[in-house]
């Protein structure tokens, strides 16, 4: 073939759409073009991780995740704040960009506050470890920035028509707090985890759904069973434990074979709890690294979060797997 017939038919290709072009692919992201627009399909079922990124600029994002909504988990749409998952993004996005995309669902974004003892002071183990987590009141979600996310209604996926800028070296990954003399991590990650017997000390993962006995809405710790450990998948967050004056392992992605401390005096589970307002809380759920998302067990709580131990008979009004139920 001689240069002429060469550029005839680069030219026919060009002429075709762009089919000429071959897909981007960045790990779990692949970016197609689509009616002459660049769209960035994220696949949740990807077993690799996402490379760096640079202001990769995408028409458009669509993310085959399925978050979980309380009308399909069997709970009723009034249900107090929605049901938890973690989330954690290589882009900016407007809220507003977010609820088009979640069909004006009622949702909330939260971010991690700090680790604390529920109704008492800190190193009475009379009362139970909580993370404290707050609604997110900014008007973009921020890139590389681990976040809980609540949504009411039915579930879904993401899809974003705006065009966004795919960017990774942005932001640290992690948020961070201090408490009775550990230090307190809450990490995003974009590489599926598979932790070892070492690594998996001091880890919490957020459970998103009931499985091998875990609640929805719980931060759980982490183990290993039958010499399979727990593992987190990617575009997720986890919490992570050390020991207050040991050099933190954990800074953006997390690597097996980092030494750790060792933490077997801390708890098997971790309520999440969300600040409503001064001195009151929230029940959501509980973390487990088994499955990477957030569980909810059947349990009371009075308007200021405080726990019950069982279903209240005194008047008033409490919240039972977070919704308000009035008992006359």
């Amino acid at each position: 073939m001689n240069i002429k017939s060469i550029l005839v038919s680069m030219l026919a290709l060009f002429a075709l759409g762009g089919t000429s072009f071959a897909d981007d692919q960045y790990g779990p992201i692949t970016i197609k073009k689509v009616n002459g627009k660049k769209i960035a399909y994220i696949d949740d079922d990807a077993n690799v991780p996402l490379p760096e990124i640079n202001n990769v600029r995408v028409d458009g994002v669509s993310f085959n995740r399925v978050f979980k909504g309380t009308q399909s988990s069997g709970t009723s749409t009034t249900t107090e704040g929605g049901v938890a998952s973690t989330l954690m993004l290589p882009f900016d996005i407007s809220v507003s960009e977010l609820q088009t995309a979640l069909n004006n669902w009622n949702f909330a974004i939260c971010e991690f506050v700090e680790v604390s003892r529920h109704g008492c002071n800190a190193g009475d183990k009379t009362c139970d470890l909580i993370v404290n987590v707050r609604k997110y009141t900014g008007k973009n979600i921020q890139a590389n920035t681990p976040y809980i996310f609540l949504l009411q209604g039915n579930d879904l996926q993401l899809k974003f028509t705006k065009s966004v800028t795919l960017n990774t070296t942005t932001n640290s990954r992690h948020r961070t707090g201090s408490y009775e003399g550990y230090n307190w991590d809450f990490i995003g990650t974009y590489e599926p985890i598979q932790f070892n017997k070492t690594t998996v000390k001091g880890v919490y993962g957020f459970a998103g759904e009931e499985k091998n006995g875990t609640k929805i809405g719980t931060f759980k710790k982490g183990n290993c069973k039958d010499g399979v450990c727990a593992s987190v998948r990617a575009f997720r967050a986890y919490l992570k434990a050390e020991e207050a004056g040991k050099a933190s392992q954990v800074r953006g992605l997390a690597k097996e074979g980092n030494e750790v401390a060792s933490l077997e005096d801390l708890p098997s589970t971790i309520e999440v709890h969300l600040i409503t307002g001064k001195d009151s809380t929230m029940y959501l759920g509980t973390m487990d690294t088994r499955t990477g998302e957030i569980v909810v067990e059947d349990r009371w709580f009075d308007m200021k979060g405080r726990r019950l131990m069982q279903k209240p008979t005194a008047k008033g009004t409490y919240y039972n797997n977070r919704k308000k139920v009035v008992i006359k």
